[in-house]
């Protein structure tokens, strides 16, 4: 799998695998935390824009989004 391969690859800038950069890391200061409440997480984070989605897209600021995908059958 190429995410095996890349993390296990010396990278240019670290000049060493990201997986060992990241074990060094975890050593030194502890796992990182974990988002528990996903909601609040998205609420603190994250642009929330809701619309409602028609047959010929959703508009965002005047513009409007359409794609094959968005409509039904």
């Amino acid at each position: 799998m190429a995410v095996g391969t890349y993390h296990g690859s010396v990278h240019n800038g670290l000049l060493q695998p990201p997986a060992a950069r990241w074990a060094e890391a975890v050593a030194r200061v502890g796992v990182p935390a974990v988002v528990t409440r996903a909601t609040s997480f998205l609420v603190d984070f994250l642009p929330i824009l809701r619309r409602t989605l028609t047959r010929t897209g959703f508009v965002i600021d005047h513009i409007h989004y359409y794609a094959d995908g968005h409509c039904c059958k």
